[in-house]
Formats: structure tokens, C-alpha cells, sequence
């Protein structure tokens, strides 16, 4: 057997031994038992928590009445878990739950497209050319997206309500241009991603001045009221 197809094969294994895995759970457990499948239904019916969504309603509510102090009130005095750059919130916007909830759903479909998209490109490149035929690459696709939906990090980021789902769809973006040679794509996906969640441009009290560096800039968050940016 050729080893594109034992891909194929191991691929499909893998979706046979995570049923049969969280079937057998599901059935020996003597109380409810989380398995992926609880959060591949919350994804099949568009169900979603706000594990993201609620320290960043906190802080949208706080940032749009005070233009500084935000991680000193948000965090620290009110202990709500917002661990996210500002930029963030220029992200999020003024999006309420049904359209987070929409962007999630659609980024982590298209993140298991996309990772499909990946494996075609990676077996192409190792091979030389398709290897597969059409029906049957769309198979492996099939089998990739399939693998991706119940793979328990990428579905429980959606099913939780965090901004993860998005990075997940920006990461793979990044992947995918990269191994395309689209280094002005992937850059813009990874620029986005920091502007979502670099958490390194927020400084912690045991370390007042820690600053994110990029290339041709320097910011630093200071809790303290304080914010520097110098070029």
C-alpha cells in the first residue's frame, strides 16, 4: 500500500477509534461523562458559552466610558479574566453573542477545511504531484474535516465561546499561505492573531515595564494607568 493511502487509512482509524473511545466512555461512566461528542453536538447545533465573550463585554463596557485603567479596574479590581491586548477590542467591535457565535461557527468549519487544504498541499509537495484521485482526495478531505469537528481542542473552543476558534482559523490561514509561498498572507493572519491575543503586550505588577516588541515598534500596557509608545 502506497503511504499517501496509509494516510488515508490512518486518518480514517483515528475517527473509528475516537467513536468507539467515547462510546465505550460514555457507556462504563457511572455519571455524565464530557466527551468530544458533547461539544461536537453544542458545534452541530450552533450552541455556544461565552468563556471569551464575557471578560470582553466587561471590558468593551469599561473602555468605552474610561480612557485608561483598564486592566487595573477589569482585571485586577474586579477579577474578570480579560487576558487579552486592546487591540482586541477593536476586533470585537460592537459584535453582540449571535454574531460571535456565527464567526465562531464559520471559523472552525473553515479551519478543518483548511486543514484538509494543508494535507492535500503537504502530500503534493512530498510526492510531486496528486497522488490521490479526484473522488478520492475528496474522500481524504472529507476524512480530514471529519477528524478536525472531533478533535477535542479545536470543537471545545468553539462549544466554550472563545476567541481560540478564531486563532484556530488564523493559524491554519498562516500555514496554508506559508506553504502556498503567500509570505504577505501568512503575515497578515499572524498579525491578526497577535492583535487578538498577544498577551505579552500587557505587563503584570512583578514586571511593570514589560514591553512587545515588533520590528519597527515598541508598546508597553503599564496597570497602572500608565501606556508608552515610542517608535
Amino acid at each position: 500500500m502506497r503511504r499517501p493511502n496509509l494516510i488515508a487509512v490512518a486518518i480514517a482509524g483515528m475517527i473509528v477509534a475516537s467513536l468507539v473511545i467515547n462510546v465505550a466512555l460514555h457507556l462504563t461512566a457511572r455519571s455524565g461523562v464530557e466527551t468530544v461528542w458533547v461539544h461536537a453536538g453544542q458545534f452541530l447545533r450552533a450552541e455556544q458559552g461565552a468563556d471569551s465573550w464575557k471578560p470582553m463585554e466587561s471590558a468593551r463596557a469599561y473602555a468605552r466610558s474610561h480612557p485608561t485603567g483598564l486592566y487595573q479596574q477589569v482585571f485586577f479590581t474586579d477579577a474578570v479574566k480579560f487576558q487579552y491586548p486592546p487591540t482586541a477590542l477593536l476586533l470585537f467591535g460592537a459584535l453582540e453573542r449571535p454574531t460571535l457565535n456565527l464567526i465562531s461557527w464559520v471559523a472552525t468549519l473553515l479551519a478543518a477545511g483548511l486543514t484538509a487544504a494543508i494535507l492535500r498541499r503537504a502530500v503534493r509537495t512530498a510526492w510531486a504531484g496528486d497522488v490521490w484521485p479526484p473522488g478520492g482526495a475528496c474522500a481524504v478531505d472529507v476524512l480530514v474535516v471529519l477528524a478536525a469537528l472531533t478533535f477535542y481542542p479545536l470543537i471545545k473552543a468553539y462549544s466554550l465561546g472563545q476567541v481560540q476558534a478564531w486563532l484556530n482559523l488564523l493559524f491554519a490561514t498562516v500555514m496554508l499561505a506559508w506553504m502556498h509561498g503567500a509570505r504577505g498572507v501568512a503575515g497578515t493572519a499572524e498579525r491578526a492573531s497577535a492583535a487578538i491575543a498577544d498577551s505579552s503586550n500587557v505587563s503584570t505588577p512583578a514586571s511593570p515595564t514589560m514591553s512587545a516588541n515588533s520590528s519597527s515598534w515598541t508598546i508597553a500596557v503599564i496597570p497602572s494607568d500608565r501606556t508608552t509608545a515610542a517608535s
